[in-house]
């Protein structure tokens, strides 16, 4: 994903346009742009680790529920027209779990999964495209025209007019993976663990999200090379006693997870010559 990343940046006015980097080096500040240093908010302890993701060895900030990180103050950024890479994976995408607060956790509006779709609460629901355990790319824009939207794995899933300005940055503070503060149980938040985010003051192209993708079709645990295991899964997510990220497994027509995919999935696994192409 690095790769990719800097060559996007190369290729493109992104990088004049990038107000902060947190790549999750043992630490929590920005590589670049002006935006400060990310906070931990919440009770519960968050560790760093290796792991691999995107078939690359990461260093990656693993979070318990009831945690997350925020932003503040936005320096030099602007509230209404951003975008927002994350590159992370959840505990559990089954209920609601919150994915970014716009409000510093004043609104219960902003960007949840609900049941592996992306949704905006107070705004629009997205097609189902996340799996629990699974490292997911998601990229949300906002336009000065109020036009918002939410790319999963460089797919476009969701797209509404945000008349109500429910995710302009008016709290000039940013928050990730905590819900609002509220006096009754909330527990609307998953634990898990990041690998990238970045932030821009612009809209991104949607070619330039697709690119962001490197993950290979087929390759469901984004361990960078296609195995058996990723068979099964395709297998038990056809049957429907699984998940999997349609973006990487439905790699056979007609579109939709089938047995099909598995076998598929199987014969490039060992190397029968089969090119995988997903739908």
């Amino acid at each position: 994903m690095v790769a990719a990343l800097a060559a996007c940046l190369a290729a493109s006015h992104a990088l004049a346009d990038l107000r902060g980097d947190y790549r999750f080096e043992n630490d929590l500040t920005s590589s670049a742009g002006t935006l400060p240093a990310l906070t931990p908010i919440g009770p519960g302890q968050a560790t760093f680790h290796s792991e691999i993701v995107e078939g690359t060895e990461v260093t990656v900030y693993e979070f318990p529920t009831d945690n997350g990180l925020q932003i503040a103050p936005l320096t030099a950024m602007a509230k209404n027209t951003y975008s927002i890479f994350m590159l992370f994976r959840l505990d559990h995408v089954s209920g609601s779990s919150r994915l970014i607060d716009f409000k510093g956790g004043t609104s219960d509006c902003g960007l949840y999964v609900v049941d592996g779709a992306p949704v905006i609460r107070c705004g629009e629901s997205g097609t189902q495209s996340m799996c629990a355990n699974t490292w997911v790319q998601v990229v949300v824009t906002r336009a000065r025209n109020d036009n918002f939207r939410v790319y999963v794995n460089g797919r476009e899933v969701l797209a509404y007019v945000d008349a109500a300005d429910d995710t302009t940055l008016t709290a000039d503070e940013l928050r990730f993976f905590r819900d609002n503060e509220c006096t009754a149980p909330c527990g609307e938040e998953s634990g898990g663990a990041v690998a990238r985010i970045l932030i821009y003051d612009n809209v991104l192209r949607p070619n330039f999200i697709e690119a962001l993708v490197v993950q290979d079709c087929g390759d469901l645990n984004s361990s960078g090379t296609i195995t058996a295991s990723d068979a099964l899964g395709a297998l038990k997510a056809a049957v429907g006693s699984g998940c999997c990220q349609i973006e990487f497994c439905d790699v056979t027509d007609p579109p939709g997870v089938a047995a099909s995919d598995a076998l598929a999935i199987l014969k490039a696994a060992v190397d029968e010559g089969v090119e995988l192409s997903c739908n």
